[in-house]
């Protein structure tokens, strides 16, 4: 076997041409009508040589092959050839010598042939056949290595997402704050752990409606904020009333962030939200003291004042008596 030493070394410009023939001569030949910018050429004497350079290589565009040969012939070897799946889909194309009458279009084709040509081989239409099948090898090159290219983003995106996925679950899981995903109607498709601290595994299942464990009072509002957030794409930030598990009144804050799918529709809405519960006392309590004497109870001068309109800012809603944990005042705010 020999190979053009003439030509560049790169798989993206040249391509390999495997040329069959047990007459030096006509080897040569072939050899130089096809020196051309970007061939390389690789030559074979018999039918057995041009097996073992198959067997080490099958990146070939095309092979031109004599049909009478000593051993094995043309038409044996090709059909070998065709057998081995990975060369299966090289074109052959069969060199016959002129008037000899030992090549028919059907034997051809049987033997796994494309075409064939008649020695002495015209210069011209070798060179317009071995064309047209470089440039078909150079499409297909280019098809799968954009193919090639495509599956590996694939993978690698499928790879980042499962690690992100990972790690948000992490995060999630491990975090007090209380992480839930809904569709558009607001049915729950994922609640985070630390839900369970609060509500019932049923109360926070795939599927169930995120309004349920909203207080009745503040169902409606929360119902509008999320349609809004679903309508417009915006998320925002509301406080409101829930009853937990244990049939506590619990105050959260929440903030809600639409999710957008390739066409740019809302998808679904990310909810965080905290327990703010004790915030909420502590204000109360703060309002409850600038209002009333530590010791007694009784409601003082600020108070008062501020109920016959001598502060500048409206006056408060204090609970009248002791315990603002059974306050009715506090509201959950947007």
């Amino acid at each position: 076997m020999t190979e053009s030493p003439d030509v560049h070394e790169s798989a993206l410009v040249d391509v390999n041409i495997l040329l069959v023939d047990d007459s030096p001569a006509n080897l040569l030949s072939l050899r130089a009508i096809l020196d051309l910018p970007g061939y390389r050429r690789v030559t074979a004497s018999s039918g057995e040589e041009a097996l073992r350079v198959l067997s080490r290589r099958s990146d070939f565009a095309v092979i031109v092959m004599d049909v009478m040969m000593p051993g094995m012939d043309g038409f044996e070897t090709a059909q070998l050839i065709q057998r081995r799946k990975a060369l299966a889909q090289i074109p052959i194309i069969f060199l016959t010598a002129h008037g000899a009458g030992e090549l028919r279009d059907v034997d051809a084709y049987q033997a796994g042939a494309v075409d064939f040509l008649t020695k002495p081989v015209d210069p011209a239409i070798l060179k317009t056949k071995i064309a047209v099948f470089v440039e078909l090898y150079r499409k297909n090159c280019e098809l799968k290595s954009w193919a090639d290219k495509l599956e590996q983003r694939v993978i690698e995106r499928t790879e980042a997402l499962r690690a992100a996925e990972a790690n948000y679950r992490i995060i999630t899981e491990n975090v007090g704050d209380l992480i839930a995903m809904l569709d558009r109607d607001g049915k729950r498709l994922y609640a985070s752990p630390s839900f369970l601290t609060y509500f019932s595994a049923e109360q926070i299942a795939p599927g169930a409606d995120s309004a349920d464990l909203v207080h009745p009072d503040d169902r409606d509002r929360m119902a509008q904020l999320f349609q809004d957030t679903v309508q417009t794409g915006v998320g925002s930030r509301a406080e409101y009333r829930c009853i937990a598990k244990n049939g506590v009144i619990r105050y959260f804050e929440s903030v809600g962030d639409a999710v957008h799918d390739a066409q740019g529709a809302v998808s679904h809405v990310i909810v965080v939200s905290r327990d703010i519960t004790e915030r909420r006392i502590a204000e109360e309590r703060i309002r409850y003291l600038a209002h009333h004497d530590p010791l007694t109870g009784l409601c003082n001068r600020t108070y008062f004042a501020e109920r016959i309109g001598d502060s500048p800012r409206a006056p408060p809603q204090p609970a009248p008596c002791g315990d603002v944990r059974r306050s009715g005042s506090l509201q959950g705010g947007q």
